[in-house]
């Protein structure tokens, strides 16, 4: 039968009517992809088992759909709130796995019997499972008309710990680690051995920290928490670890450890003196290597911060830029490598919640640390995943955003996937809202001890499950659209455009297009003028063209320039005369490369700007080519640039209504393409802005 989930998820795919995106269902129920596939499976079956006559279709781009007749609909929501004592093909093959990793074996008559299921359709689902299986080095037995796992403990407790992971989300776990009282697990075959010894792992992992001054990124606990869950399962069951131990695994041998060695002893019910449990101790060892560490850890090695030194250089190198915040970036990234050599050295795996969406937002990053990795052996990162990989992209481009400081309300970064992830979304909510001011990054169990006296809401990438002190609100590290809108609402400011006047400039020229369409204008300068003012707010003809620039920001007739180089002449000339700080040139460069905004405000004429704290008064200059140039990735050809410092659109409206001219003058535009002299154009400014407008 159907979860109450996988019904609202088939109810939301026979109302939409076309395909929902898997980044949707992924956000809007909180599931990981894996979960996804098998949801969308089980409702395969379902749709199968009630005689539905439907096929549901999947496409990897755009997700999944259903689509239905009205009569189908209501025969299908009949069907859907009956009530059903079977289970799914997909939770067969859950349940049994999870029951032959608590028992020794299991009886196949038994299995028969208790799904109500023939013998040829048993045969399937032995073979599903064989392949699923497959994934962790594990053989399905069948023999003597019973079934058991062949293979290495290590790989059953692989098998184990994303079987919970299934079970106990992340935020489910995080309030463990936030509450001193005892923890209760949900009800489930699996989790029937561990519930006596939940909270215990909970202290024991406190434990470690404390006597190691190093503490675990929110995620680290959870995988750690469900390795130690697996862990003493197995063990209690009486199957043991083999590990050719090296020195490295012995840190928990050390004195300083003997508390928590005590207490993991006891948890596993074995003498703290035996070969079984020094194995068991090197086996958690393992993985608290590999656990990520919080940026103010301070165990970092030399060899560590020389290869992040290393990555950063050649990032910086191959993209020609600065990072913001250097030394914190490969301090970070330092803190990072020495867990992640750990995981490639044990071959502990780690997932990486964010990756498709740094996939999108930053691909050609991924690509590049992949090449240099690559090219790279020295660096003994070649075995890197992509997932390490885009936890090393975090550090990177968090520190290619800006953070301009223009504090109003208190906010708090909530993450728990590290010092990374929390710079990206840091870095996104500063040049959002420079409106309010980011108190600090903080771990979910901080989180819980903040209270409204110190930060007014917590911008967190996973939801809380238990009460908080101060109000919250879930976002992806890089706050797409939908989540930039309600911070909106919940902030109670708008967030900064990137692009002051793009989109007032469209809506003008929309507004004239339709008036000139229905009658001729005597006076259409003026016209274009007064929409200008009124869909900007600013009535007031104000401000002088000549005050916001300077003879030497003007260039003409330039040739053998691509569009960076423009941008970067452009914004030399603005900083030589204070309009800005140095900085405000890449940070364009880097808002046209990313595609967000082409910039092109008319057929050859682009006008690149954006807000910054780099600007320090409102200013221009402006650039015409010999030539056409391509501007950006876009396939618009430009001859005129216009790179404008805005600071409010009552200061540089003049400006644009100076452009918009331009741009409605054949003539104008014809004499600007040819003219070669700065005086000339100078004049020209100068006049406009003397004209009382009624010409």
């Amino acid at each position: 039968m159907l979860s109450v989930r996988q019904k609202e998820l088939l109810e939301r795919l026979m109302s939409e009517r076309d395909f929902v995106s898997l980044g949707t269902i992924k956000e809007v129920y909180q599931l990981s992809p894996r979960t996804i596939r098998q949801d969308l499976l089980e409702i395969e079956e379902w749709l199968l088992e009630v005689g539905a006559d439907l096929t549901l279709e999947r496409n990897r781009k755009r997700g999944a759909r259903l689509v239905v007749t009205r009569e189908q609909e209501q025969n299908l929501l009949k069907a859907l709130h009956e009530s059903q004592d079977f289970l799914s093909a997909n939770q067969r093959w859950l349940d049994t796995q999870k029951r032959l990793l608590v028992q020794e074996f299991l009886p196949i008559e038994e299995l028969q019997e208790e799904y109500q299921i023939s013998q040829s359709t048993l045969q399937n689902d032995l073979n599903r499972m064989k392949q699923q299986l497959a994934d962790y080095e594990l053989v399905l037995v069948r023999e003597s008309r019973r079934l058991f796992l062949q293979g290495s403990e290590r790989h059953k407790r692989m098998l184990f710990v994303d079987l919970l992971r299934e079970i106990l989300p992340e935020q489910d776990v995080f309030p463990m680690f936030v509450s001193e009282e005892d923890i209760h697990l949900p009800t489930d075959s699996l989790l029937q051995s561990c519930e006596l010894w939940g909270t215990d792992l909970v202290r024991l992992i406190h434990l470690i920290e404390s006597v190691g001054e190093s503490y675990f990124v929110d995620d680290s606990k959870y995988e750690l928490f469900l390795n130690g869950l697996a862990q003493v399962s197995r063990v209690r069951m009486g199957h043991f670890i083999e590990l050719t131990s090296d020195d490295e695994l012995r840190v928990l041998e050390q004195d300083s450890y003997g508390q928590a060695r005590v207490e993991f002893a006891r948890i596993l019910g074995l003498d703290e003196s035996s070969e079984a449990f020094l194995n068991e101790l090197s086996y958690i060892t393992m993985h608290v290597l590999g656990a990520r560490r919080l940026s103010h850890s301070n165990q970092i090695s030399y060899s560590n911060e020389q290869t992040a030194r290393a990555i950063v250089t050649r990032f910086e190198q191959e993209n020609q830029t600065r990072l913001i915040r250097r030394e914190d970036v490969i301090s970070g990234l330092s803190i990072h490598l020495k867990s992640a050599f750990y995981r490639l050295k044990y071959g502990t795996a780690i997932e990486n919640s964010f990756y498709s969406q740094l996939e999108q937002e930053y691909g050609v990053y991924l690509d590049q640390l992949q090449s240099f990795i690559q090219s790279s052996p020295e660096w003994g990162l070649s075995k890197m995943s992509k997932h390490e990989i885009g936890f090393l992209a975090i550090h990177l481009c968090a520190a290619l955003v800006h953070k301009p400081q223009l504090p109003v309300r208190r906010v708090a970064i909530v993450c728990s996937s590290g010092v990374g992830t929390s710079m990206m979304l840091e870095g996104a909510i500063r040049r959002l809202f420079p409106q309010v001011v980011v108190v600090g990054q903080f771990s979910v169990q901080q989180a819980h001890q903040l209270n409204q006296a110190e930060v007014d809401l917590l911008i967190t990438t996973i939801p809380f499950t238990t009460r908080m002190q101060v109000d919250w609100i879930k976002v992806s590290p890089l706050v797409n659209l939908k989540e930039q809108k309600i911070l909106e609402e919940r902030l109670g400011v708008q967030a900064t455009q990137v692009k002051t006047d793009l989109d007032v400039i469209d809506t003008v020229q929309s507004v004239f297009d339709l008036v000139t369409s229905h009658t001729t204008l005597e006076k259409p300068r003026a016209l274009y003028q007064d929409l200008y003012r009124f869909f900007t707010g600013s009535r007031k003809r104000i401000g002088r063209v000549t005050s916001l620039t300077a003879i030497d920001c003007i260039f003409l007739q330039e040739s053998g320039r691509d569009w960076r180089s423009c941008i970067q002449a452009l914004h030399t000339s603005l900083e030589r005369n204070q309009f800005v700080r140095s900085g405000y040139g890449e940070e364009l460069i880097r808002e046209v490369e990313s595609g967000h905004h082409s910039y092109i405000i008319a057929p050859g004429i682009a006008f690149p700007h954006l807000r910054s704290s780099s600007v320090k008064g409102c200013g221009f200059a402006i650039m015409t080519l010999e030539e056409p140039i391509q501007f950006g990735s876009s396939d618009d050809f430009v001859w005129w640039v216009i790179l404008l410092a805005p600071v409010d659109q009552s200061q540089h409206s003049k400006v644009v209504e100076m452009i918009l001219e331009t741009i409605h003058s054949e003539e104008k535009v014809k004499w600007l393409q040819e003219e070669s002299s700065k005086e000339s154009v100078w004049d020209w400014m100068r006049v406009f802005e003397e004209d009382d407008h009624d010409a």
